[in-house]
């Protein structure tokens, strides 16, 4: 089936760094945690809904801040909706691909996945933080 991005985009007010572009993201694909079974539930809500509101709502809550409240900011904010993110799929790729194509340099990307989940009510919560080296 194809699939597609949805993205919003808060154009940089700087020259020198509108070309700059920061990504927050979310996904909406779901699976099951074992993929060779058709017939189970995938995980939806949590897994990962969740984190195309937090892509929306950053967008939103965004784009009315900024500098004096006019949702400007120095460098570029794309908040995206990425089809798939999964084994296999390729339109976090792709995305990265096109900003690239625009001209854009990506100088960062937070991708919010499964936001929310609280396996342990009242213990401390915890952020998970994967980097690599720019070269992906």
């Amino acid at each position: 089936m194809p699939l597609e991005n949805v993205y919003a985009i808060l154009p940089g007010s700087d020259p020198k760094l509108a070309k700059t572009i920061f990504i927050v993201s979310g996904h909406f694909d779901s699976r099951p945690s074992n993929v060779m079974d058709p017939e189970a539930d995938a995980p939806g809500a949590d897994d990962d809904a969740s984190g195309v509101a937090v892509s929306a709502e950053c967008g939103r809550l965004l784009s009315k801040a900024g500098t004096n409240g006019r949702g400007t900011y120095r460098a570029t904010i794309l908040f995206a909706a990425v089809s798939g993110r999964s084994k296999d799929c390729w339109e976090p790729r792709n995305l990265l691909e096109w900003a690239k194509q625009q001209g854009y340099t990506v100088g960062g990307m937070l991708d919010d996945d499964i936001v929310g989940a609280d396996s342990a009510a009242g213990a401390p919560h915890r952020v998970r933080l994967f980097s690599g080296n720019g070269r992906n």
